[in-house]
């Protein structure tokens, strides 16, 4: 029988698509709760062990395994992960956090989040809302190993967060309006205003009706600044700082844990160079760098996975 292509082409990329039994590593109940608790991700992020191990490969084709050594460049992309046992029909979020921040004995900014994407369905993660995009790992010299932890949780049904451009959008938005607000011109002297019964042109030239107090300032009420408000904070935002993957899964509409797993990866020459270059791109206002620096890296990826693809094609 004719062999599957290892490449699976999904939106202009190739990716290597790998079979049920090279990407799933079967653990015996036991060999998962001694995993994970031998390296505290319980109950450091999670309170009890999940029942699988969740299938990722990263890099040139090298598996996550429970823990395992991995570098910070194998990592500069987003991996492959498996959803193949998940059922088609149900929603699920997927969650890479780091709960070793600044450092694993100190770790008061835990946690800090690495990727968010909810409502993944179809088996298929293209199929979900990125709420917060990939960043690659990049842990600080002399904060030793990190732990990156990976979870596959099942939705009781779609759930809705704002993205991170959404929420900077709205909030802008918002004040924007309350600062016109706030400088509109007084149409009144600071003088008591006489009843009047005439009828007075508006800003846009229009009539108006007939007004029997002088009014000054914003027109809102204290009722309707606090509903302008109340609107800002109901469109929720995941931060990525001080992460919670056991809050989240109490806030949302989350059945429970299905599949989990981990890397260790520590500070190394390549992450010290990516870090001189970002400072090199300076501020993150200057969105025209750093958006030239995404299309090089774009560039890079591209090149790499043609490189794969004919490495493999010619064996």
């Amino acid at each position: 029988t004719e062999q599957p292509s290892l490449l699976n082409v999904d939106e202009g990329r190739s990716t290597p698509k790998y079979s049920a039994r090279e990407v799933y590593t079967i653990l015996t109940e036991e060999e998962l709760i001694d995993g994970f608790n031998a390296h505290l991700v319980v109950p450091d992020v999670l309170d009890k062990a999940p029942p699988e191990q969740l299938p990722i490969v990263c890099g040139d084709g090298n598996s996550i395994d429970m823990g395992n050594l991995i570098t910070p460049e194998d990592l500069r992309y987003r991996p492959l992960i498996s959803l193949e046992r998940t059922d088609p029909n149900r929603f699920y979020t997927l969650i890479m956090t780091d709960p070793d921040v600044p450092n694993r004995s100190m770790p008061t900014e835990r946690e800090h989040l690495h990727w968010l994407i909810v409502n993944i369905t179809e088996q298929n993660i293209s199929k979900g809302e990125e709420i917060v995009p990939y960043k690659s790992p990049l842990p600080n010299l002399g904060t030793g190993l990190h732990r990156y932890v990976f979870v596959l949780l099942e939705q009781t049904r779609p759930i809705t967060i704002a993205t991170e451009a959404e929420k900077a959008a709205f909030i802008k938005k918002s004040v924007s309006e309350d600062k016109n607000s706030t400088n509109r011109p007084q149409t009144q002297s600071s003088k008591s205003p006489k009843p009047s019964t005439k009828t007075k042109e508006s800003d846009n030239g229009k009539s108006s009706k007939p007004s029997l107090i002088g009014k000054t300032g914003s027109t809102d009420s204290p009722k309707m600044k606090d509903e302008k408000r109340k609107s800002i904070e109901e469109v929720t935002l995941i931060d990525r700082n001080k992460f919670s993957t056991k809050e989240f899964t109490k806030k949302y509409a989350i059945l429970g844990v299905i599949a989990a797993n981990f890397l260790q990866t520590e500070y190394n020459e390549y992450v010290g160079k990516q870090q001189e270059a970002y400072k090199k791109i300076g501020s993150n206002d200057d969105e025209r760098k750093i958006e030239s620096v995404k299309e090089i890296m774009k560039l890079d990826e591209k090149k790499t996975i043609e490189s794969i693809k004919n490495l493999r094609l010619s064996k």
